[in-house]
C-alpha cells in the first residue's frame, strides 16, 4: 500500500488487526477521528516513510497483541499521543520523527513492551517519552534506546509507576567515616547496584539516549517507577536532569551536566541507586536528597550513591536535606563552588570512604 492520501475519517485512517500483516510505505495520513493508525490483535505490519499527522487522538496506536515495525515516519501535530502503546502491544518503532503533538509523543501504557530506538522525540506537549505503570500483574517494560530527545515542553522522559507509597520514615543518626577531604584519596570503583524493589509499574530500560533542552526534568520518575537507566547523556535541560518522586531505579554510567536544577534530585522517600555517574557543572546542586524515606513492607530501603564523580557544580556536590538518609561513598567530589557535601534541616545519612577535595567551601558542612 504506497503513496495514498488517507484524511478526514469519521473512523481509524489505515487499521491493521487479526494477523494482518503487508507493507505500508510513504502514504500521507491525516485528520481522522480515531487514530491515524491502529494495529492490534497479532496484526505484524511494515509501517516506514509515512507522514502521520493532525490526528484527533493518537497519531499511531497498537494494543492487544499488535505488533510491527514502524520506521522511517514523520509523526507530528497528534492531539493525543503520537505513539500510543497500550496492553500486550510490542512494536518495534525506530528511526522515526516524532513531534510537535499536543500530549506526549511516545508512551508505553500499563502492560506495554516493545522497543523505541533511534528516533527523535522533540517539542511534545506532554513528555517526549512515557512509560505508565499500573497494578496489573504485567507492568511495563519497554526498551527505549538511543533516542534524541530534545525540546519538550515537560520532561524528556518520564516513568510512572504504581507502586504502593507507604510512610516516611526518618530514625538513623548520621554518620560520617574515612572520607578523605584531601586531593589524593581513591574515589573506587564501579559498583553494581541492587534494583530498588516494589514498584508494580514503569520497568522500563532507559539505554544510550541524548536527553537534552527539555523544559522538564530530563529524566522524570514517580509512584514507584524503577527502570534501569544507563549510559545516557542528560543535558542542558531547564530543571533538574533527573527528579525522582517516591520511586527507585538504577542509575549507571550516565553524563549529566549543564542542568538549570540539581543533577539529581532525589525527593519524598524515593530509594534510586547512583552508581558511575558523572554529574557536573549544573547551576544546582550535584545530587539534592530531600523528603525523607518511605517505609516498605516493613522496611527502609536507603537511596545510594556510590562512585560517582560529582564535579564543579554551583551549588553542593551532594546536599542532605528534610530526613533523607542516603548511603554516600567512593564518590570524587570535587571542584564545586560551595560545600563538597551539605547536611542540613534534619538530614541523615552514611558517609563513607568519599574523595571530597578543591571546593570553595567545606569539605562537609552539617548544620
Amino acid at each position: 500500500v504506497r503513496a495514498n492520501t488517507l484524511r478526514d475519517g469519521e473512523s481509524r485512517g489505515l487499521y491493521v488487526l487479526e494477523c494482518g500483516g503487508g507493507v505500508y510505505d510513504n502514504n500521507d495520513i491525516y485528520g481522522h477521528s480515531s487514530s491515524n493508525v491502529e494495529v492490534e490483535t497479532k496484526a505484524v505490519p511494515t509501517i516506514k516513510g509515512n507522514r502521520i499527522h493532525g490526528g484527533h487522538t493518537q497519531g499511531v496506536k497498537v494494543h492487544t497483541g499488535g505488533c510491527g515495525v514502524f520506521t522511517g515516519n514523520d509523526v507530528f501535530a497528534n492531539a493525543d499521543a503520537g505513539f500510543l502503546i497500550e496492553t500486550d502491544g510490542v512494536p518495534l518503532i525506530t528511526g522515526n520523527k516524532v513531534r510537535e503533538g499536543k500530549a506526549a509523543g511516545i508512551v508505553f501504557g500499563s502492560g506495554a513492551g516493545g522497543v523505541a530506538e533511534d528516533n527523535d522525540v522533540t517539542a511534545n506537549a506532554g513528555p517526549n517519552m512515557l512509560v505508565e505503570g499500573g497494578r496489573s500483574v504485567t507492568v511495563s517494560a519497554p526498551v527505549l534506546k538511543a533516542n534524541r530527545v530534545s525540546l519538550g515542553l515537560s520532561a524528556g522522559i518520564a516513568c510512572r509507576g504504581a507502586g504502593p507509597t507507604g510512610a516516611f520514615t526518618s530514625n538513623k543518626p548520621l554518620t560520617v567515616a574515612a572520607t578523605a577531604s584531601g586531593d589524593n584519596a581513591d574515589g573506587g570503583a564501579f559498583t553494581p547496584n541492587v534494583p530498588f524493589a516494589g514498584a508494580l509499574g514503569g520497568t522500563a530500560s532507559v539505554l544510550d539516549n541524548d536527553v537534552f533542552t527539555n523544559a522538564g526534568p530530563g529524566i522524570d520518575l514517580s509512584f514507584g517507577a524503577s527502570p534501569r537507566v544507563e549510559g545516557n547523556k542528560i543535558r542542558d535541560g531547564m530543571a533538574a536532569g533527573v527528579y525522582v518522586k517516591n520511586a527507585g531505579g538504577t542509575f549507571g554510567n550516565n553524563d549529566v551536566t549543564s542542568n538549570a536544577g540539581p543533577g539529581f534530585h532525589l525527593d519524598c522517600g524515593s530509594q534510586s541507586c547512583l552508581s558511575g555517574n558523572t554529574i557536573w557543572e549544573g547551576k544546582a546542586e550535584g545530587v539534592l536528597l530531600s523528603g525523607g524515606g518511605v517505609s516498605r513492607s516493613g522496611g527502609v530501603d536507603r537511596p545510594t550513591l556510590r562512585s560517582n564523580c560529582i564535579q564543579r557544580n554551583h551549588l553542593a556536590g551532594v546536599s542532605i536535606t528534610t530526613g533523607s538518609d542516603p548511603l554516600v561513598e567512593l564518590n570524587q567530589i570535587s571542584d564545586g563552588f560551595d560545600c563538597g557535601v551539605s547536611v542540613s534541616g534534619g538530614g541523615l545519612g552514611t558517609i563513607n570512604n568519599n574523595s571530597i577535595s578543591a571546593n570553595s567551601c567545606a569539605g562537609i558542612a552539617v548544620s
